[in-house]
């Protein structure tokens, strides 16, 4: 499972290296929608929605986002890998689909934290 990880860093990292302005987007996108979204819950002196205050709901919502980014990062591995035809070689590969798949997923949460 070890080798499984490192392998997933190992090809994460060659897709950072070739999509830089991916990366960098992505980076400014996110941040600019979490900034919108905290000064503007920090701007009103009180905000009470459902009984949480301003910090408590930031932080559902970046939980929130983290597990939306893992399951998007999931269904886009399982179509990557059905469009380029090794999914087959996946699951009869010695180590499983399910390894790489939940090392995929591990990965893609260390990264979103």
């Amino acid at each position: 499972m070890l080798n499984i990880l490192k392998l997933t860093c190992l090809k994460y990292w060659w897709n950072i290296k070739n999509n830089k302005f991916k990366l960098f987007s992505t980076i400014i996108m996110n941040t600019i929608i979490l900034l919108a979204f905290f000064l503007g819950m920090k701007s009103e002196k009180t905000i009470e929605l459902l009984g949480l205050d301003y910090a408590t709901l930031f932080i559902i919502y970046i939980i929130i986002w983290i597990i939306l980014n893992t399951f998007f990062s999931m269904s886009k591995l399982i179509t990557n890998e059905s469009k380029e035809g090794t999914l087959e070689i996946l699951y009869t590969s010695p180590y499983g689909f399910i390894k790489i798949l939940l090392s995929n997923i591990a990965l893609n949460i260390i990264i979103c934290i």
